[in-house]
């Protein structure tokens, strides 16, 4: 599964890989994931290229380990400018669906038992 995934990212030259197993890896996939290499990001960071994480590293808080939003030189966005405004409005009015009582509460609703 290790050499496949190594493969797919050097076909589809991706910088880094990770698969996702339930069971422990073992001695040879690890070994195959560590002979991958690291990916060294813009921004001087090293990551293991092919990363091997178990459902129960996952549940455990353990994470990928990819460039950190500081680290990355974002080349490809710029962050909009956020506009702020003091009231904020809908394009259009928001209507009640027919029968409905826009002043009558969940209260109101609700049967005694009595009869009128």
């Amino acid at each position: 599964m290790v050499r496949d995934l190594v493969g797919t990212i050097s076909r589809e030259k991706a910088e880094m890989g990770i698969l996702l197993t339930m069971a422990q890896p073992t001695g040879p996939m690890l070994k195959e994931a560590a002979s991958a290499g690291f990916y060294t990001s813009p921004m001087g960071g090293k990551h293991p290229t092919i990363q091997i994480l178990t459902i129960a590293d996952l549940l455990d808080g353990k994470g990928i380990d990819y460039p950190s939003r500081s680290q990355r030189a974002d080349l490809t966005f710029k962050k909009a400018r956020r506009i702020v405004s003091e009231v904020q409005s809908l394009p259009f009015s928001a209507l009640l669906p027919i029968g409905v009582d826009a002043d009558r509460t969940d209260d109101d609703s609700e049967d005694d038992g009595t009869q009128d």
